[in-house]
């Protein structure tokens, strides 16, 4: 029963985090939460979810020590074209191929976030690229810019799990 409330606990405070997010720094320990359990037990994230496990990557993921920048599923929808399971049916390496580019094979940090900092992908080594962009306050904030160029916003810092870290963010990384 105490093992049922933690859980209970953790995956509400994590929906909260993870569906209200906004530009504000958030630095939250979900501790007993590993990135799986967040993305399968958050609306938002079940499609990136599936994803992980269609993929085999869930296991990448499970080993830990990664960073994941998560789109939220309708993103991920939009910039597959499909739903994750379609896509699986369709092309399964384009799948994978596409997960992959959103995992770090490392824990990131916020502080790293400095303007043209770059981080290797799980995808053929090829990298993100922090930028940051003034919010017409005074304030920087980083955006993730994937290879065409595409900037998306970094919506919740330094969510840590038991097995990396998790940023959300507002769009869809593409590496072509």
């Amino acid at each position: 029963m105490k093992t049922n409330l933690k859980l209970f606990f953790g995956l509400f405070i994590s929906s909260i985090l993870l569906s209200s997010c906004t530009a504000e720094k958030v630095e939250k320990d979900i501790g007993t939460l590993s990135i799986s359990q967040i993305t399968s037990s958050t609306a938002d994230y079940s499609e990136f979810h599936k994803a992980l496990v269609l993929t085999g990557l869930i296991d990448v993921i499970n080993n830990g020590n990664v960073t994941v920048f998560v789109p939220k599923d309708d993103q991920l929808k939009s910039q597959l074209g499909r739903s994750v399971q379609q896509q699986e049916d369709l092309d399964h390496q384009k799948l994978v191929d596409v997960i992959k580019y959103y995992i770090v094979p490392t824990i990131l940090y916020s502080s790293q976030f400095v303007d043209n900092a770059e981080f290797t992908t799980s995808f053929n080594s090829i990298k993100l690229k922090i930028t940051l962009v003034d919010d017409g306050y005074g304030k920087m904030i980083p955006k993730v810019t994937d290879i065409p160029g595409n900037q998306n916003q970094v919506l919740a810092y330094d969510v840590n799990c038991t097995n990396g870290r998790l940023f959300p963010i507002d769009g869809y990384l593409s590496a072509n």
